[in-house]
């Protein structure tokens, strides 16, 4: 499990950036110190609980039995993931038109 929640990071991280771009770009979300903070933290919110949400009806577990459940390893680079995904938003620039 922890090989695979491993592998899964590299490849969601320019996905999350490029989500992050896209809702900036989107919804013309002001500069990063104005807006964009508060859109990283609603879009950490929304997935934490659609997360919870599976985590209680899909697998029927406990939210604190979920997070004992975690590798801490991978865990820990979950929590590192998330803080990233949330920060986002502050951290995307302007892309270029050519998309």
């Amino acid at each position: 499990m922890r090989a695979a929640e491993l592998v899964e990071l590299p490849v969601m991280l320019p996905v999350s950036r490029r989500a992050a771009r896209w809702t900036v770009r989107r919804h013309r979300v002001p500069p990063p110190l104005a807006g964009r903070p508060g859109t990283g933290a609603v879009a950490l919110a929304l997935l934490g609980a659609a997360e919870l949400a599976v985590v209680r009806r899909g697998r029927g577990v406990a939210v604190g039995e979920y997070v004992r459940s975690r590798d801490p390893v991978a865990g820990g680079a979950y929590l590192a993931a998330l803080a990233a995904f949330a920060l986002l938003p502050a951290l995307v620039g302007p892309r270029d038109r050519r998309r």
